[in-house]
């Protein structure tokens, strides 16, 4: 039995894992965003320490015992729990495990950790050319995870909508070939929660995806600039040109412009196209990657359940892989 953290930008999940069943699940809103928020990693460290505390006393309802806690994500950077090197790509299942660090966090718990690291892009530039270079920290866990839920064969293309857009082009044998980022889900909660914006749209923002909204806001984004796009927002609330999930679906549709951008110009040649992630942000990237003009490849929807366990999943080979 493994206890596996998963910490994104925004958000930290922990999961009880046995033989590739989830037993118990718990998000907390935390992850390295408040690390640069306060400036130190104190109260990331301090959150991290009590969700464990609680999800070992709900364990031993089960009479199991804990090996090990599996660490991937943000808090394998060097403002998180214990910074680990990116591994290049191309990279396998068995290349993360191979690569995994073992240490101890004291501090944190008694228990034994396993840290996996995230994947880069290999740079074939000598570091001159920005836009072929990228990383990831808990995707590559996550994509292992969403190949052993659901059996698909490579090559395939994975969209993972969050805080960071990340799209993951893997090959025919089951390696990370390359990963491609932008900051769409980010961007929108910033606009949306820290400028003047706040006033004229809802919180949460989406709460009904409208597609009729969702192109308007796109079309115009594209034609005049996501900039333009956003102040026409607080203007439609003054005027009165539009209500709150009619604007709030306009917004979406200029900002997230930018991220369908990047996925129709990364991706590849494919045998599938697999998008997994939670509504509302992945039905609104549904929405518009089927519709975009000129996009080759349709994607498939994968379930919420797939979304929701795919990285305990994920950590739970890679730690069988090193050995646990």
């Amino acid at each position: 039995m493994i206890i596996a953290v998963n910490s994104g930008t925004t958000n930290t999940r922990f999961y009880l894992v046995e033989d590739g069943r989830v037993l118990d699940s718990v998000k907390i809103k935390v992850g390295l965003k408040d690390c640069a928020i306060r400036g130190n990693n104190e109260f990331y460290k301090r959150s991290i320490r009590q969700e464990i505390i609680k999800i070992r006393e709900r364990s031993r309802k089960t009479g199991g015992c804990i090996s090990c806690i599996v660490v991937s994500g943000m808090a394998t950077s060097s403002s998180g729990l214990y910074p680990v090197p990116h591994i290049p790509a191309p990279a396998s299942l068995e290349d993360l495990a191979s690569n995994c660090v073992s240490g101890n966090l004291k501090d944190i718990s008694d228990l034994p950790f396993l840290f996996i690291p995230g994947v880069k892009n290999e740079d074939t530039h000598n570091g001159e050319n920005l836009h072929a270079v990228d990383m990831m920290r808990g995707e590559e866990t996550e994509v292992f995870g969403i190949l052993g839920l659901t059996h698909i064969q490579g090559p395939v293309a994975v969209l993972l909508p969050g805080s960071h857009t990340k799209l993951i082009l893997m090959d025919e044998q089951q390696r990370i070939i390359e990963g491609h980022t932008a900051m769409g889900g980010e961007i929108l909660e910033s606009i949306a929660r820290h400028t003047v914006l706040s006033e004229s749209l809802p919180d949460p923002l989406i709460q009904k995806v409208l597609p009729e909204y969702l192109w308007k806001g796109y079309r115009y984004a594209r034609e005049y600039g996501m900039g333009d796009a956003g102040f026409r927002v607080r203007l439609a609330d003054v005027f009165g040109m539009m209500e709150a999930q009619e604007r709030a679906n306009f917004f979406a549709g200029a900002v997230l412009r930018e991220d369908i951008k990047m996925i129709t110009g990364k991706i590849k040649d494919t045998d599938r196209f697999l998008c997994v992630g939670s509504p509302p942000l992945s039905s609104i990237f549904m929405e518009l990657l089927n519709s975009v003009p000129g996009q080759k490849y349709q994607p498939e929807l994968l379930t919420e359940e797939i979304a929701e366990f795919c990285s305990p999943v994920g950590a739970g080979l890679i730690a069988k892989e090193y050995g646990i």
